[in-house]
């Protein structure tokens, strides 16, 4: 299976329902999909995901479940941001562009799972320091 397109009246996508399916590069997932069942994109990491719905739709059925390439959302706009130093925030956008922006330095980490977007790794694709960062964390971009 290479591309998926599902149909605008599906409620949910059951458990394992693409499990395995290594060569899957692209899914239409309508805004109709409410649920999405554990796991059903292991061992799809070459798959890009197309969400009809919003970013806060998606976000709300826990997609760091899910391990695949990228994620488009029908508002393609932010997909989290926040805090990662005094001065200084970061924002992922559903294309996986992390951009670190702001003055001073970011914060240190111990490890790359207490990063503040350590949940969405699997999404990052680019990273952009923006100019007045003058420290980048410890740990910040490890993996």
């Amino acid at each position: 299976i290479v591309n998926v397109t599902l149909p605008e009246d599906i409620p949910n996508i059951g458990r394992r329902m693409f499990e395995n399916c290594s060569n899957l590069e692209s899914i239409y997932i309508p805004a109709t999909v409410t649920k999405i069942g554990l796991p059903a994109f292991q061992n799809c990491s070459k798959a890009n995901i197309v969400y009809g719905g919003t970013v806060d739709q998606w976000m709300a059925m826990h997609p760091e479940n899910y391990v695949v390439n990228s994620v488009y959302c029908n508002d393609d706009t932010i997909l989290s941001s926040g805090s990662c130093g005094e001065n200084v925030s970061w924002q992922l956008s559903t294309d996986g562009v992390l951009t670190i922006s702001g003055t001073g330095e970011m914060t240190d980490y111990y490890s790359s799972s207490e990063t503040p977007w350590a949940d969405y790794a699997g999404s990052i694709r680019t990273i952009v320091v923006e100019e007045g960062i003058t420290s980048l964390a410890s740990c910040g971009f490890k993996g």
